[in-house]
């Protein structure tokens, strides 16, 4: 039965069972048919042809994980590229033109409400933007609606913020003031639904973690989706585990750390470094070259290999994330040992190497992002950051097992990492270890952060 409903989360919505999980769908389906009293047989007839039923699923198989200004660093970055667009604006034939701007899936509308508030506090009159917020979700778009949040959904918006915004309800509530709540339009969508994004066009798009849940080949459908309705003038911000899907669709990758953003234009050429090493380049799917199967064993330096890197913990790191006959990363390091102030170049190899790591990884070059992990670790040793963007190239690439291992050693370095917290809860709440997930997340809530 239970295959039978995976392919039909498959076809309806473009859902991979197994970017969850078996586990998590068998659980869910035992929880729904004791929730609608049912039997197996009559839950499978009905969840073809009950649209309460259907709805129920699905909105128990999402994770609606969402706060507040989540990713900042990206909302400065739209308020920016907002401010360009209107300079554009009044150039053009129709300068009342709004700036229109997507957020889908939109949850329970935190960032759809992040948007304006953004927007607002930057300068931006309300009638110079409109905001449509869309989920297949109907249970949290009627949350969204509402506008009443609790203390969670604030955990990186400052109190003067949310105190210029919001007003405190009951038992420790925040109401969205309405003002800002009429900025933004909620509808309940399927991007895979016949004209569910209608025929209009926007300047900006929010997709984030999204395409977590698809598959190769449904990724590659929603993004051309996407493009369709973005201008060819517009941007699209996704989310950290993503990254790379937007790059190798074509898209081009603005290079703002921490900002996850692309523009509807063709990627240039490669460098000619990155080029020659890259099997990612030769029009392979990702999944040849980097499949969970290959980076385990096939094409990572084993234990007994001479180019393998041992961890502190013991455990062997790769070296090489694929195979090929260059034995070297495609991005050379200095040796700390060769400069005037060992320490001071081995902070400097380190910060260089993660710009090149989130530079490779934006891009789409997962594999090299890869290498320089590897030469990362030998040169300048471990780091909370290193691991966090070494989880996130294997989450990029749906190899939840290697992305946890990578978090968690990310944790063991900094225990606060915000953004390794933030990913690996995620990860955990998608295969259903809520509890796992609560006990991160209450780490960084009980120190302060």
């Amino acid at each position: 039965m239970n295959e039978l409903i995976s392919q039909l989360l498959y076809q309806r919505i473009g859902f991979d069972i197994q970017s969850v999980g078996s586990s998590m769908l068998d659980r869910v389906v035992q929880q729904q048919m004791q929730k609608f009293q049912c039997s197996a047989e009559q839950y499978l007839q009905g969840v073809q042809q009950s649209t309460d039923l259907w709805l129920s699923l699905v909105e128990a198989m999402m994770v609606p994980e969402t706060w507040f200004y989540r990713y900042p660093k990206s909302f400065a970055l739209m308020a920016e590229l907002v401010a360009e667009l209107l300079k554009e604006q009044l150039k053009s034939a129709d300068p009342a033109t709004p700036i229109r701007i997507l957020s889908l899936p939109c949850s329970s509308g935190e960032e759809a409400y992040s948007i304006a508030i953004y927007l607002l506090n930057a300068g931006v009159a309300p009638q110079q933007f409109v905001i449509d917020a869309i989920d297949i979700n109907r249970q949290v778009l009627e949350q969204a609606a509402i506008g009443l949040y609790r203390e969670n959904s604030f955990r990186e918006t400052d109190t003067g913020l949310r105190d210029r915004y919001f007003d405190s309800s009951a038992k420790g509530c925040y109401q969205l003031k309405p003002g800002v709540r009429a900025l933004v339009r909620f509808n309940y969508g399927n991007l895979f639904a016949a004209g569910a994004l209608g025929n209009t066009s926007y300047d900006l798009i929010f997709c984030r973690n999204l395409l977590i849940y698809f598959d190769t080949a449904t990724q590659i459908k929603a993004v051309s989706l996407l493009r369709q309705v973005l201008k060819s003038t517009g941007y699209l911000f996704s989310g950290p585990a993503e990254a790379g899907v937007f790059s190798r669709a074509g898209m081009q990758s603005l290079a703002k750390a921490e900002c996850f953003a692309y523009a509807n234009t063709q990627l240039p050429p490669a460098p000619a470094s990155i080029a020659k090493k890259s099997t990612l380049l030769n029009n392979k799917p990702l999944g040849s070259t980097l499949g969970s199967n290959n980076l385990a064993s096939k094409n990572v330096a084993s234990k007994n290999m001479p180019g393998s890197v041992k961890t502190a913990a013991g455990s062997t790191l790769p070296r090489q994330a694929i195979a090929g006959k260059s034995q070297r990363p495609a991005v050379k390091i200095n040796d700390p040992t060769k400069t005037v102030d060992n320490q001071q170049a081995k902070v400097t190899n380190a910060a260089n190497m993660l710009a090149t790591i989130e530079q490779l990884a934006n891009q789409g070059f997962l594999a090299e992002a890869l290498q320089c992990c590897a030469a990362g670790y030998e040169q300048a040793g471990p780091s909370a950051e290193l691991f966090y963007w070494w989880g996130l190239i294997y989450d990029s690439n749906r190899d939840s097992a290697n992305a946890e291992k990578y978090y968690r050693k990310s944790l063991y370095y900094d225990p606060l990492h915000s953004r390794t917290i933030a990913q690996l809860s995620r990860l955990l709440k998608a295969k259903g270890d809520v509890a796992a997930a609560a006990l991160i997340e209450q780490r960084l809530a009980t120190s302060g952060g």
